[in-house]
This record gives structure tokens, C-alpha cells and sequence, in this order.
């Protein structure tokens, strides 16, 4: 008997180590992570997901929504694993883009992006003189 538990606690801290590692790597008890991600793509919801403070929300939507997918906003307040969950997600998300638009498209989106609100900076200040 004694045997037995002296067998099962190495055992045991081993996988609690795992489950700690999964947690902290890939944000699994996270609501965004590379299974939901999948999952979401299967299901036709394209999203890619921001933490933070979002700068100029709506041209961004404006663009992405031409593209057929959308930004999630998920705000400031954010832990490590939802950190990693959502950049597991996001990776996946870019994979599925890049298959259904070219290589590298989000750095082409975000580049077109930059243009469009560098162009609406230059025209307001041009207004405001």
C-alpha cells in the first residue's frame, strides 16, 4: 500500500505541472486559444482578437468587415493566459487568411489600414486651417 502512494504523488505532481504548463503556454482555460480558433473559422466567425486600447475602432472595422472578418476588442485588463491564448488564436486566425488572401495579408491590411487614417489625419488638418 505504502508502495502504491509513494508511486502516485510523483505521478500526480507531474501532471498538475502539465496542466499548470498548458494554462500558462497555451491559454487552454482561456475563451480565446488555437481550439477556439478553429472552431470559430469552421463556423465561418473570422475575428482576430486585440487587447488594449483600440485606436480609431471604426475605420478599422470598416476595412476588416470588406475583407470578411472582424476585430474583437477584449479590452485592457488582461492576464498572461488570455496574453497567450489570444495570440495562439491570432496565429491561427493568420494562417486562414494568408490560405484565402495571399502571404502576409494582416501586414498588408495593417499597412492599408495606415494609409487610410493617415490620409483622414491629413485631410482634417487641412480642413482645420
Amino acid at each position: 500500500m505504502k508502495r502504491k502512494i509513494i508511486f502516485s504523488i510523483p505521478i500526480i505532481l507531474v501532471l498538475a505541472g502539465i496542466i499548470w504548463w498548458l494554462c500558462f503556454s497555451f491559454g487552454f482555460f482561456t475563451p480565446y486559444n488555437f481550439i477556439t480558433a478553429r472552431q470559430d473559422i469552421s463556423y465561418g466567425k473570422i475575428q482576430v482578437i486585440v487587447y488594449g486600447k483600440p485606436f480609431r475602432p471604426e475605420e478599422t472595422q470598416l476595412c476588416a468587415k470588406k475583407y470578411g472578418f472582424e476585430f474583437n476588442f477584449i479590452g485592457c485588463m488582461v492576464t498572461k493566459e488570455l496574453i497567450n491564448g489570444t495570440n495562439k488564436y491570432n496565429q491561427e486566425v493568420e494562417k486562414y487568411l494568408d490560405a484565402k488572401y495571399g502571404a502576409d495579408f494582416l501586414n498588408r491590411f495593417y499597412h492599408q489600414l495606415d494609409s487610410i487614417i493617415k490620409k483622414d489625419t491629413i485631410e482634417l488638418r487641412k480642413t482645420n486651417r
